[in-house]
């Protein structure tokens, strides 16, 4: 594991509450079909379930325009290439895991009942409290794990987000 020297961006999205509720409505009409399979271990959507949402889209113009702005027009894009729903009630936790190859990967929460559990940067211990509608956006290459859950209804939206040549062509 490296040590986390490196920046973490954790803020409030400006127009919060209006996200929050569109994302809430989405995860409600989602199928969590990869429940309990991958180090998730709470209801999750499939990866790419929720990509091109509208509240997707809406968090996507966000953080291309804000935590990442500075790096445009330098020669690359960035494309949120997965992006799931994951439920968490009583006990339900995640196991410490990266997401290489991606660049950045992020959390937003949705929803934070009393009793929800942070989101932990295993190496430095770094403790994100979940507040609805902050985003937390990361270097891929970090460990993070979330301690079992003590409440029901916490729910996040997390994703990935990969960079490619800005001149890249599709192989035809």
């Amino acid at each position: 594991m490296i040590e986390e020297q490196v920046e973490i961006f954790h803020q409030s999205y400006p127009i919060g509450e209006s996200l929050r509720k569109i994302l809430l409505d989405e995860s409600k009409k989602i199928d969590y079909d990869m429940s309990y399979k991958t180090n998730v271990q709470a209801s999750m959507s499939s990866w790419k379930s929720a990509v091109d949402s509208p509240g997707v889209k809406m968090l996507e113009e966000w953080i291309f325009k804000y935590p990442l702005g500075q790096y445009l027009n330098k020669g690359f894009k960035f494309v949120i290439n997965s992006a799931w729903f994951a439920k968490y009630s009583i006990g339900d936790n995640t196991i410490n895991h990266m997401h290489i190859p991606a660049v950045f990967s992020f959390v937003y929460f949705i929803q934070s009942p009393p009793g929800s559990s942070p989101l932990i940067f295993t190496t430095s211990k770094l403790e994100i409290k979940p507040e609805e509608g902050k985003l937390v956006m990361f270097p891929s290459l970090l460990y993070h794990h979330v301690p079992h859950n003590k409440c029901d209804n916490r729910i996040v939206l997390a994703g990935n987000i990969f960079v490619i040549p800005s001149d890249y062509q599709k192989a035809t």
